[in-house]
């Protein structure tokens, strides 16, 4: 092994003697934990007699790298071959953990970070939480947990049971098969029931099961629903180190019948696992931040592929990607009835006749629907932004107002008595002067939830009023009533539902930016619609928006997989994704412009974006570049982005090769961010 393969900066150098002739009585092919893609491949390691006891397959060792003592991990253990008992190897320094990476795991790592152009050591460091001593010490002396699965019994109505196909599937999870479908439940039903009635037929067939859902308050609520019958653990990154690594143990050791999380618990190593359920696979949680930047949907399929398990996306509604493998036939699409749908909480749009209260962004029917359920329990009001006044703009030409002394920061306001402040440099804006038309007063272009609950307090004096959003998030109300006022997805669980809900700023949310706005928004709709009481209840939910928007028409009438399919006809049509395979490249515009030019076989000659070949030989279909454009100027530093778009194969090739040729160039010219089927094009 070459030790100067890479340059790994901030850490301590070492020493490290090489095997000599007799002195190797294992090798070890090792994943060495060290960026870029051209080190993505095995290291073979020396293992000496004091070593090898310990050494198995799926331990994590430390070995020496490029000069450094860096961790990696055992993917094989093998006796020497002749030239590698002369060769003179590296050893391997100390054994650190027990075996903690399945096989399974390592298979469906290899394949994700193939999928999305990464590397495995990437994967891996997301795959098995960091090591917690102690909580390892008391995890091998405590006691086996107690608990038996449960059979399932028969369908309950309310549940599965008005979802065509629904009980075909289960009745061929709980034989042991391995099934694959998109169900798109009524909004009224209850998710958490249903989605433990479909574990219960997983542990039926004598398998475990895994639940992924976007937030920790959902793994609390299905925990819940799952306990009482089944062994379960919860996994997810709020535990701590300490309790998120005992929880690993016990999955590992077989403990756990049921394994519920988040993001973190896609590659939770259940035995004989036998069935992947995901929870509203389109949430944007549900996206790995670091590189490579996984999608759990993803994980979860391959999973389920490599056990042979079953596999079920379940959600009020559908994303546009869960559509296109069912429109591509890699799922089966399970649907409620329309007469269940006729169940949930009537959805109805405001149509005023006085064009005044048309613009307005609290029209009269909504003060009037919020009066009418606060008489009868909780109202939930849906806004798109938290704040009081998160935008500001001249009050005489509508211009946006920026900072004066920084020149870029838009204007905000923190309250209806706080003077205007910059959002970038924190100055207020005081003695404010529009550039364009010399105005010297503001008003609010973007009203936030903080000012929201402040005109519907002023409005109902009588009424409490609460206010939920991300960092300040209440999770659960009592029947009493009240006005809640909450961002998407802070939306407080009411009990026994709200007897009224009221959406606020949907034109303003659906001409947001990005190819996910529509179907974004019309999953964070049907969620509004599912904490709202069903309509034989009386439960109703006002959407103030435009009637004539095919998304707000979705909701209406209760049919989000209509919408998902049509969007996919125009994704196919426009050639995007998920029709096409897109990588974005992010960064320095230097960076991003020899990155393009370089797949378009060197040529920068200002040519608009045309179809090129990667210039790789393995690469036989042509890739489309668009770009680069500059995304953001903040003053600091420009930031450029191109789109590479064409089939996976090509596009994944396209994406390794930049990675690859900055990595072995040791390349300079700025940072780079890479991202195959990014979010957001």
């Amino acid at each position: 092994m070459n030790d100067g393969a890479a340059v790994l900066f901030g850490r301590r150098p070492v020493r490290s003697r090489r095997s000599t002739v007799g002195d190797v009585v294992l090798v070890a092919d090792v994943c060495v934990d060290a960026p870029g893609p051209d080190l993505d491949h095995p290291f073979t390691y020396a293992v000496d007699a004091r070593t090898a006891p310990g050494l198995v397959t799926g331990v994590q060792v430390r070995v020496p790298f490029a000069g450094a003592d860096v961790a990696g991990w055992v993917l094989g253990v093998r006796t020497p071959e002749e030239t590698e008992r002369v060769t003179p190897l590296r050893h391997v320094r100390r054994v650190v953990s027990r075996p903690v990476l399945a096989p399974d795991v390592v298979a469906v790592a290899r394949r994700v970070a193939d999928h999305y152009a990464g590397t495995l050591s990437d994967v891996l460091r997301t795959a098995v939480p960091p090591r917690h001593a102690r909580a390892e010490r008391e995890a091998a002396v405590e006691p086996d947990i107690s608990g038996r699965a449960a059979p399932a019994g028969e369908l309950r109505p309310g549940d599965w049971q008005t979802v065509t196909g629904a009980s075909a599937f289960l009745d061929r999870v709980r034989l042991g098969q391995a099934p694959a479908a998109a169900a798109l439940l009524p909004a009224w039903a209850d998710p958490w029931a249903a989605l433990a009635f479909a574990v219960d037929h997983v542990r039926a067939g004598g398998r475990s099961a895994l639940v992924l859902v976007p937030d920790t308050a959902d793994v609390e609520r299905v925990v819940t629903a799952v306990g009482t019958r089944h062994r379960v653990r919860a996994l997810h990154h709020a535990l701590g180190p300490a309790a998120r690594w005992r929880a690993f143990l016990d999955i590992l050791d077989g403990r756990v019948d049921v394994v519920v999380g988040t993001r973190a618990a896609a590659f939770a190593p259940l035995p004989r696992l036998g069935g992947v359920l995901v929870w509203d696979d389109g949430d944007d949680s549900f996206v790995e931040p670091r590189a490579p930047g996984w999608h759990t949907r993803v994980v979860a399929a391959e999973r389920a592929r490599e056990s042979g398990a079953a596999v079920l996306f379940v959600g009020h509604s559908r994303s546009v990607d869960t559509q296109w493998l069912v429109r591509t036939g890699a799922l089966k699409s399970l649907e409620a009835t329309r007469a269940s749908r006729r169940l949930s909480a009537r959805v109805v749009t405001p149509r005023p006749a006085d064009p005044v209260e048309a613009r307005a962004r609290l029209p009269h029917s909504t003060h009037v629907a919020i009066a009418t359920g606060v008489a009868r329990g909780p109202v939930l009001v849906s806004v798109a932004r938290r704040g009081y006044a998160p935008a500001l703009a001249c009050d005489r030409c509508r211009t946006p107002a920026r900072c004066l002394h920084c020149r870029g920061g838009r204007l905000a306001a923190g309250a209806h008595d706080e003077a205007p402040h910059c959002g970038w440099c924190g100055r207020d804006a005081l003695g404010f002067v529009c550039p364009e038309c010399g105005g010297r007063t503001l008003r609010a272009s973007v009203v936030g939830g903080t000012r929201t609950a402040y005109e519907l307090g002023r409005a109902f004096p009588d009424t409490m009023v609460v206010t939920s959003h991300g960092s300040q998030r209440i999770h659960d109300i009592p029947e009493s009533p009240c006005i809640v006022v909450a961002t998407a997805g802070a939306e407080p669980v009411a009990a026994g539902g709200y007897a009224a809900a009221v959406v606020l700023d949907v034109d303003a949310v659906l001409q947001r930016p990005g190819l996910s706005t529509v179907s974004d928004a019309v999953a964070r709709w049907m969620h509004v619609v599912s904490l709202v009481r069903p309509a034989t209840a009386a439960g109703v939910v006002v959407l103030v928006g435009d009637p004539a928007s095919p998304a707000v028409q979705a909701v209406v009438a209760g049919s989000p997989e209509r919408l998902a399919q049509r969007l996919c006809e125009d994704r196919l049509e426009s050639g995007l994704p998920p029709a096409t395979v897109a990588a974005t490249i992010t960064g320095d515009p230097q960076a991003v412009t020899e990155a393009t030019a370089w797949l378009r076989g060197h040529r920068d000659d200002g040519d608009p974006p045309a179809l090129w070949e990667v210039a790789t030989p393995d690469a036989h279909v042509g890739v489309q570049i668009w770009g680069p454009v500059t995304v953001a100027s903040t003053g600091e530093a420009d930031r450029s982005r191109a789109v590479v778009v064409g089939g996976r194969d090509a596009v994944t090739a396209a994406a390794r090769d930049v990675l690859s040729r900055r990595s072995a160039r040791r390349t300079r010219t700025g940072v780079v961010t890479l991202r195959v089927d990014p979010v957001e094009v």
